[in-house]
């Protein structure tokens, strides 16, 4: 079949890995306090995208997000 890839570069490629940190980064907000890990699939996540960032990266912004109390509400 035909190559289904897309090419991305430049400011759309900053905003597709900009807004899959922020998903990976909620995904683990989403998970918190569930004693479900997600780390496999976020670094899934960045493996099938090759994204410029680490687990580790989103996991440490994850953990300075919540030392500071941050709290999702939906309304």
């Amino acid at each position: 079949g035909k190559d289904q890839s897309v090419f991305m570069e430049g400011e759309m490629l900053e905003e597709v890995a900009n807004r899959l940190f922020n998903s990976c980064w909620f995904f683990l907000l989403y998970c918190h306090n569930t004693g479900f890990n997600p780390e496999s699939y976020i670094e899934a996540i960045i493996a099938d995208f090759d994204l410029p960032f680490t687990y580790e990266d989103v996991y440490k912004q994850y953990q300075e997000d919540v030392s500071k109390g941050i709290k999702l509400r939906i309304k």
